[in-house]
C-alpha cells in the first residue's frame, strides 16, 4: 500500500492474482482509495503484457509512483517497470520498461 504524501486519504494498493488462465498466470492489478481505505476503485490491470506477472513492489519518489514486477514469458524471466497517476489511476506505459 502506498499513500500519497501531499494527501493521505489517497492509497494505492497493488497485488498480484490469478487470472484463472493457464497461458497468461497472473496480473498485477492495481486499486486506489479516495477516502482513506473506506472504498477502493475497480482494479486495472498495471502489467498488460502476456506472460505471468508477480512480485509486485511500489516506489514512491515525491508525489510519483512507480511500481516493478517480475515477469515470465515462455521460458524467460524480466524485471520490468511503469509509472502510476495517482489522480487517475493510470498506469504510464515506459519506453523501455525492461531493468535486466
Amino acid at each position: 500500500m502506498s499513500t500519497n504524501p501531499s494527501n493521505n486519504a489517497d492509497q494505492v494498493i497493488m497485488w498480484s492474482a490469478n487470472t484463472g488462465n493457464s497461458t497468461l498466470g497472473y496480473d498485477i492489478l492495481i486499486s486506489q482509495s479516495l477516502d482513506n481505505g473506506l472504498s477502493f476503485s475497480n482494479p486495472i490491470d498495471g502489467s498488460s503484457v502476456v506472460g505471468s506477472s508477480v512480485f509486485p513492489e511500489m516506489i514512491v519518489d515525491g508525489s510519483s509512483l512507480y511500481f516493478t514486477w517480475t515477469q515470465y514469458n515462455y521460458g524467460s524471466y524480466s524485471i520490468l517497470w511503469a509509472k502510476v497517476s495517482n489522480a487517475r489511476l493510470v498506469v504510464e506505459p515506459q519506453p523501455d520498461r525492461n531493468l535486466m
